[in-house]
């Protein structure tokens, strides 16, 4: 059977604690074992948090759940199928367009065993500040549950120049943390929203594959724990602990 919602929440957040008693009670004899559930945290589950990825106009993903590599080789192959498409047209008499495109948007290549760090790295990093802050201010806790949501957008590793063969990359990550949409067709956006696009880090491509991705992987909780600290920044602002408020007045 499932475990209820609150134990659920309680045991993702770390606060179940199952713990074996030796001693004898009033209500126990000796050996006997005694399951200790500590309350669950109040900010667990009113703030309870869900990585996603957006969504495009279409109303498909519009993101990157895994590395997403894209060589010089991948617009040189685009371009070739455009001059190519252009000439064909050309000869038909037809009118040739002009296709402009950005080499971010290519489709490039998917790294499978590179996940993006905002469905599991992202969480954690945000959830250890909210734990932070709202056990030291539990007065700032909404009064009703406040679902938040890691919306995740490009894990990309791109070169920067397709003139240079030995360009370094760029690796780009972009999310935005805070309250899920509202209302009807979920249009309003939350007041409580951080865009975050760490400056990328940049190095040959050789380094980057090197040792299974080791330094992608070395970038992507140092780009989680910027963007969770930068989220944390803003938590006065969004959930100011009303306690503080009414002593200054």
């Amino acid at each position: 059977f499932p475990p209820p919602p609150a134990y659920a929440a309680a045991a993702e957040a770390g606060t179940v604690v199952v713990a074996a008693v030796d001693g004898q009670s009033s209500a126990q004899t000796q050996g006997d074992i005694a399951t200790v559930v500590t309350p669950p945290a109040d900010w667990a589950l009113l703030l309870p948090l869900r990585a996603t990825m957006r969504v495009g106009s279409n109303g498909l993903p519009n993101g990157d759940e895994m590395l997403r590599v894209v060589r010089r080789g991948h617009t040189g192959a685009v371009v070739g199928t455009q001059v190519a498409l252009g000439l064909l047209l050309g000869s038909q008499g037809r009118g040739v367009g002009v296709s402009i495109f950005g080499k971010g948007h290519l489709k490039g290549e998917k790294m499978e065993g590179v996940g993006n760090p905002g469905y599991q790295l992202q969480r954690d990093a945000v959830n250890a500040h909210l734990k932070t802050y709202f056990t030291g201010h539990p007065a700032a806790l909404p009064v009703d549950p406040f679902p938040l949501q890691v919306l995740m957008s490009d894990w990309l590793l791109v070169y920067q120049s397709l003139a240079d063969a030995k360009s370094p990359y760029e690796l780009r990550y972009a999310v935005t943390i805070g309250g899920e949409r509202s209302g009807l067709l979920k249009r309003k956006a939350s007041p409580v929203s951080l865009d975050c696009t760490p400056t990328p880090r940049v190095a040959s491509l050789e380094e980057w594959e090197a040792n299974d991705y080791a330094l992608v992987k070395e970038a992507a909780h140092a780009y989680s724990d910027e963007c969770a600290a930068k989220f944390a920044e803003r938590l006065p602002q969004w959930f100011p602990d009303r306690e503080s408020v009414a002593a200054s007045h």
